[in-house]
């Protein structure tokens, strides 16, 4: 019992330290859906019809940490208690190191999500820099044997339409093969574990990671999300 008692305090520190900083808000909120499918929260592009979507209303997040990672995670949760599958991107503000991003929130049809997946990039790779607001840094890579430099709140995008390798670290670093696929050739990757996809791998990809450095494939949606969030380096 006592055991419990720990764990149910630490988890109300947590969420109380968190709280402070971040705060999720419904700026217009609809009539909530039950939860279907709690691992969608599919980015929605800014071309793809959304007419005879379910409209569940429009988020903000403010957010007072130094990264960005746990305000997207935590919008994302509040969106999806109230039984949305999918978001369009509105606003990104920074401020004095304070950030807000607003979306909308949908319900979308399996037609739909075809719909928008066509309308999205094709044969594209894409790398982002930390996600630290306050401190700027600089990261260093290796893509097929040359040198490159990212920034951090920065992202670079290139071709993917043949196979890429990837080394991050020195003596003891972390390797990445990624062949393009017939149904999916668009990736993400970041050095710095935010936006981690819950399917690692799953482009047919051969990773290692020592304590030299990591290479993480991130989720798709969280990656199209910071295009807009990022700047272009």
């Amino acid at each position: 019992m006592k055991k419990y008692k720990i764990l149910a305090l630490l988890f109300f520190t947590f969420h109380f330290a968190f709280s402070q900083k971040i705060k999720v808000e419904f700026l217009v909120k609809n009539d909530s859906l039950p939860k279907k499918q709690r691992n969608d929260f599919i980015y929605l592009e800014k071309n793809t019809d959304v007419s005879n979507a379910k409209y569940i209303g429009r988020l903000k997040v403010t957010n007072k940490l130094n990264s960005i990672d746990m305000a997207i995670y935590l919008l994302k949760d509040k969106a999806q208690k109230k039984g949305a599958n999918s978001f369009r991107f509105i606003e990104f503000k920074n401020e004095n190191n304070i950030t807000e991003l607003v979306v909308d929130a949908y319900v979308i049809t399996e037609e739909i999500k075809i719909i928008n997946r066509n309308n999205l990039p094709k044969n594209k790779l894409y790398f982002f820099g930390k996600d630290s607001i306050e401190k700027e840094t600089t990261e260093e890579y290796i893509l097929n044997d040359n040198v490159k430099q990212i920034k951090s709140f920065h992202y670079t995008v290139v071709d993917f339409d043949k196979e890429v390798k990837i080394y991050k670290g020195k003596a003891f670093g972390s390797s990445l093969t990624l062949k393009p696929s017939d149904f999916n050739n668009l990736q993400f990757i970041n050095f710095s574990g935010f936006g981690a996809s819950s399917t690692s791998m799953a482009s047919g990809g051969v990773g290692l990671s020592f304590s030299g450095g990591s290479i993480i494939e991130m989720d798709a949606d969280y990656g199209l999300l910071l295009t807009n969030i990022f700047a272009l380096n």
